[in-house]
Order: C-alpha cells, then structure tokens, then sequence
C-alpha cells in the first residue's frame, strides 16, 4: 500500500523525469471477465464493452465453434427483446411462422387427431447471425477452459479461481492470469463455479433441471405429416408406437415430445 491506496495486480508503476507517478494497467486487468461464450454470456460481454465502457474478457475454450443448439422463440417476446437491446434481433430469425399447432391426442380423453392450434407467432434464431452480431472489438476472447471445481461458496478445489477484498484472480491452464473485480459465470446449469448452497433453515437445493433434445435437418419426401406453414411445438401423442407396448408403455411413463420447423422448400 502506499497513501492508502491499494496497487491490485497487474498494475505497473513507472515514474516520469520529474518524479510524478503514473499507472499503466495490464492487458490481463479487467472490469469483467465472463466465464462461458454461449448467447448469454456473449450478450453479456457485448453491452458491458460497447455499452458501459467496461474492460471485458470472455473466457470460453470452444468460443470459435458454431453454437450447437436449436433455439426457437415467441416473436413476440423476441421484439420486446430488440426493442429493449437495439441489436438489430429481429434480422437474426432465419424462419418465421405466424402460427404454432401442438398435440396432446391420446391423453385425458382428447383424439388423437385433435390439434391445439395458437394463434401466435414462432420463430428460429439463425445462431450463426446472433453470434457475429454479439461479437466485439472491444471485448478480449481467452480460448482455454477453466480447469475449476467448487467445494463450497467461493471455495475451489485448486489455485484457477481466487477471491480477495479487491476481485478475482483466474489462473487458466496455459499459465496465463486474468484479474478482475467482477467474474460472471455464464456456463450453465451444470456449472463447476457457482455452488447452489440453501439459505439457513431451508430444505437443501434441488439438482438443476434440465431438458434433453435432439434434433436434425432432414428432406421430407411426401407428405410430412404437420401444416407446413405452423410451427409445431409439442406432440406428445404416442400412438405411433402402437405397433411395440413395451416402448408405447415407456413413452406414457416419460413423457416426451417433437417438435416439426417447417424450414420451406430446400435451397437449389
């Protein structure tokens, strides 16, 4: 310390000919560094820098990668979204449909046939647009993986995550450190950083919740089966498994469902 103010660091000190002191922070001394590169990190990182004048590191070893996920939205909920961020959203829906058909045939007495229809408009996010219109100049990428394991709250099982009175520090494995006042982990359900530790007195926390799919792109031949111009959200019927009860019998006591993007004819 010196004059009560503290050197966190990374903070180098260099003195000019007449003795006065001046400060050249780090490249490796951030504001922000967010852990995890998926849309909500990636938002994250872009407004803190291009909005708020933040210095920002995301840290997200497959960051060069095209997102995997499928991600489908309300369009109305997606407008609301641009009309609030201003990021020009609404240019990253690849398709659109104006209404969204669901299925619950063969449950609680309703046919199978029968057909939910909602008058409310769906869409697909073209992730690849999104996540180059997330991108910033401003914002410094660390490809590596944080090699990290929470045993409690703020606790890890190695050196790779360090908290003091004045931020953090990140040890990456390639040896590079990272300071910073803030860490935002941005990884998802199944984070390795953040500890879900009940309040005292409360029951203990729940294992996260979280939901499976699979999916692909296909060429329907013929007829597919669903109103081409809907997007269908959930059919959950099962009477196509009428042919084996055992698998018929599994799918009533799971329940799942497919969902059908109709993408429109395939490009020449």
């Amino acid at each position: 310390k010196a004059s009560g103010v503290v050197r966190p660091r990374g903070v180098a000190i260099a003195r000019s000919a007449e003795g006065a002191a001046s400060a050249a922070v780090s490249s490796d001394d951030f504001d922000v560094v967010v852990v995890g590169g998926g849309p909500a990190g990636s938002l994250m990182a872009h407004l803190l820098a291009e909005r708020h004048g933040k210095s920002v590191c995301l840290v997200d070893h497959n960051y060069s990668k095209t997102w995997p996920n499928n991600y489908g939205v309300w369009l109305e909920e997606w407008e609301v979204l641009e009309k609030q961020l201003q990021l020009g959203l609404i240019d990253c829906l690849d398709t659109k449909w104006a209404l969204t058909d669901c299925y619950f045939g063969g449950s609680w007495d309703i046919p199978v046939a029968e057909r939910l229809r909602l008058d409310r408009a769906y869409g697909r996010v073209d992730r690849v647009n999104l996540k180059k219109r997330l991108e910033s100049s401003r914002v410094k990428v660390v490809q590596e993986k944080l090699d990290i394991e929470a045993v409690a709250a703020n606790v890890y099982a190695a050196d790779s995550l360090r908290h003091d009175a004045q931020g953090s520090t990140l040890t990456l494995p390639s040896g590079q450190i990272l300071r910073a006042r803030i860490v935002v982990d941005a990884t998802g359900s199944e984070s390795r950083i953040t500890r879900r530790i009940s309040a005292a007195g409360e029951d203990p926390s729940p294992a996260p919740g979280f939901q499976i799919a699979y999916g692909f792109e296909c060429i329907v031949d013929g007829n597919t089966h669903y109103d081409t111009k809907a997007m269908t959200l959930f059919d959950y019927r099962t009477d196509h498994l009428s042919f084996d009860p055992e698998w018929e019998a599994r799918a009533q006591s799971a329940p799942t469902f497919m969902y059908a993007m109709p993408l429109g004819p395939p490009a020449a």
